[in-house]
């Protein structure tokens, strides 16, 4: 059952799977105004229970900071996407494609290990400008050319929830983070913080840069006094951290359907014909950018999906199948 722009309710029958795919935050509710999910809060909500799992369940995210420094020489991207510049920059890539448009502004990346565990837990990415566009609290204001350092714990170990608010389709779902909830993960965000602080330590960069402003610092005199800091970048932490937009596991993969909501056939406990597939399904978000391993479970989807309509001829889906609203 569907409306297009709050049209009139269509009703589709599938003729071998429904599939779902509406990511780590629509992909529970959908399932949840279905009637599948906890099976307490389904009640509360005056829904129906079709299967108790634990949808929406076991949600976790990337976070990031923004390490923020103003440079000697005006050689950052700031106005060349402005006035005369970026006329001659548009013409230059339509010309022969080279040039500042070519820039996909994330220029530079690492993987760093800040627990000599062999294995990197933190990410760096490197923007020739400042990301004042990610400035809610504007920390950047004023400021022209410089350069910005994306830190970030890849291994976070909070749990938050994905949940309705109604039983009204139209009603966006309650997304409880939970974020730094576990200390480890504010431990792991501030090694983040000082990882990049490192980096700009290094001569390449340091001999650039005129001013660290965010954290707020006099970097050439209290460098090494701040790395020391752990209270005050926690503060920075805290203050300033968001989101990558990398929400994963709210529809968890696993054996057990207590714990658990798709099979490893990314079928749904107890519900036939019916399959989730996005990174909702992770039971652990990946050391990394969440695009690349959603693309491959896609494709590994894609090849059960097949194989299983190669075994079986098409039938309508059951009567007793949830309606995905």
């Amino acid at each position: 059952m569907f409306s297009v722009n709050d049209g009139a309710e269509q009703h589709v029958k599938a003729s071998q799977e429904v599939i779902l795919s509406s990511g780590a935050n629509g992909s529970p509710k959908v399932l949840m105004l279905s009637g599948v999910g906890p099976a307490e809060h389904l009640h509360d909500m005056g829904i129906t229970v079709v299967a108790d799992l634990p949808v929406g369940k076991n949600l976790h995210d990337h976070l990031h900071l923004s390490i923020n420094a103003t440079l000697k020489r005006p050689i950052s991207l700031y106005g060349q996407d402005k006035g005369f510049k970026a006329i001659l920059n548009g013409v230059q890539w339509l010309a022969v494609r080279t040039g500042v448009v070519t820039s996909n502004i994330l220029e530079g990346a690492a993987f760093i290990d800040t627990t000599a565990s062999g294995r990197p837990d933190v990410q760096v990415h490197f923007l020739p400008a400042l990301d004042t566009s990610d400035d809610p609290d504007g920390i950047g204001k004023g400021q022209t050319h410089g350069i910005t350092l994306k830190v970030g714990h890849l291994q976070p170990k909070s749990r938050g929830q994905v949940m309705l608010r109604s039983s009204n389709p139209k009603d966006p779902p309650k997304i409880i983070g939970n974020l730094l909830h576990h200390p480890d993960d504010l431990a792991g965000q501030v090694r983040a913080v000082k990882a990049g602080l490192k980096l700009l330590e290094t001569p390449a960069l340091k001999a650039e840069i005129d001013q660290v402003f965010s954290p707020a610092c006099n970097f050439a005199e209290h460098a090494s006094e701040l790395l020391n800091s752990d209270l005050s970048l926690e503060q920075f932490v805290r203050e300033t951290c968001k989101t990558v937009y990398h929400p994963v596991g709210s529809c968890r993969m696993g054996t057990d359907p207590c714990s658990s909501v798709v099979d490893l056939s990314l079928r749904v406990h107890g519900i036939s014909n019916l399959r989730v597939i996005d990174s909702s399904v992770f039971p652990l978000i990946p050391s990394g950018n969440t695009n690349a391993p959603t693309i491959a479970v896609a494709e590994k989807a894609a090849h059960l999906v097949i194989c299983a309509q190669l075994a079986s001829p098409p039938r309508l889906a059951k009567a007793s199948q949830p309606a995905l609203v």
